[in-house]
């Protein structure tokens, strides 16, 4: 993972494919007008993607041009690294701003669901977003024949 500090500007020295596509990004990301925090992050969102692209051996010149294919392998493969949902969800706002289709980045998703906590100490409600791969199957407790779940 690239360092977060190091990452003022994405590098673009570099002639061919990388330097016109991180131009691309830089442009997104300056016309996007975010803050510099959230710059950082989408520079260090795509970094990653680079980086993994470039490992591949595989880096289109347009950023468009990056398969729906290849975003699935990045996206698992980053998923099984720990947790950082929110950098994927970066990425995709970040694509999605450079010319991706919604459907190419829907292999992006991280499929979530709302899971209810015990009440707090002051007696709200609390809730808790885990990822649906995550969770146990609510069908698994129903396969079967439990004494509890049979009638009579």
């Amino acid at each position: 993972m690239p360092d977060r500090n190091s990452i003022d500007s994405i590098s673009t020295s570099s002639p061919g494919p990388r330097s016109s596509s991180n131009e691309q990004i830089e442009s997104v990301i300056t016309a996007f007008g975010v803050n510099a925090k959230t710059a950082e992050d989408l520079r260090c969102a795509w970094a990653e993607l680079a980086a993994f692209l470039e490992q591949r051996g595989v880096f289109p010149e347009r950023v468009e041009d990056i398969g729906k294919d290849l975003l699935a392998m990045y996206a698992t493969q980053f998923r099984s690294s720990g947790p950082g949902d929110n950098r994927l969800a970066a990425l995709s706002t970040l694509l999605k701003r450079a010319g991706h289709c919604t459907s190419t980045l829907a292999a992006l998703v991280v499929n979530t669901r709302r899971v209810r906590l015990s009440n707090g100490p002051n007696g709200r409600y609390r809730f808790e977003r885990q990822r649906v791969d995550d969770l146990p199957s609510s069908r698994s407790a129903l396969k079967g024949d439990a004494p509890s779940l049979t009638a009579g």
